[in-house]
């Protein structure tokens, strides 16, 4: 019976406290930095991605072109298939590749549709500007503190 029962006291108890506080913010500040970085990143991969495939898809379509018919160093504009095999350009057989604002742009037919957001620069030289062999596309986008800057060169197999 001589045993007497012992608590914390207020000072063990607000050292605890102060002690968890700390713990609690060094945690969620490694949190906060981690998700920054998550965002950071897919902000860069999303860039990287969406320009490559416009890029690529750019390439393609100048590679297998039957006609240049505009090559401005901002826009193209080609005979991309004779699709009734009539040997005359019509008017949905054309496509065009431009800068609006900041989307890329392909046009065919009179319809517009959005290729790429965000984009800053759109490059295109050419070897040789009355009748152009080889094409090179310059690509740079721009999201958050990602920019990225895709060149790819397109042989015009037609000619």
């Amino acid at each position: 019976m001589g045993q007497q029962q012992r608590g914390i006291t207020l000072i063990e108890l607000v050292f605890a406290t102060a002690l968890s506080l700390v713990i609690m913010l060094v945690l969620f500040a490694a949190y906060s930095v981690g998700v920054r970085t998550f965002d950071q990143e897919m902000d860069r991969f999303d860039v990287f991605w969406d320009s490559h495939a416009a890029v690529n898809q750019m390439v393609g379509e100048i590679q297998s072109c039957l006609d240049i018919i505009s090559n401005e160093p901002d826009s193209i504009s080609f005979w991309l298939d004779d699709a009734n095999d009539n040997g005359s350009m019509e008017a949905d057989e054309v496509v065009s590749y431009s800068l609006s604002g900041s989307t890329l742009t392909r046009g065919q037919g009179g319809t517009l549709k959005p290729l790429a957001k965000n984009v800053s620069v759109l490059g295109l030289e050419y070897d040789n500007i009355g009748y152009p062999t080889l094409v090179t596309i310059t690509l740079t986008m721009l999201k958050g503190q990602s920019m990225v800057t895709i060149e790819s060169k397109a042989d015009v197999r037609s000619r």
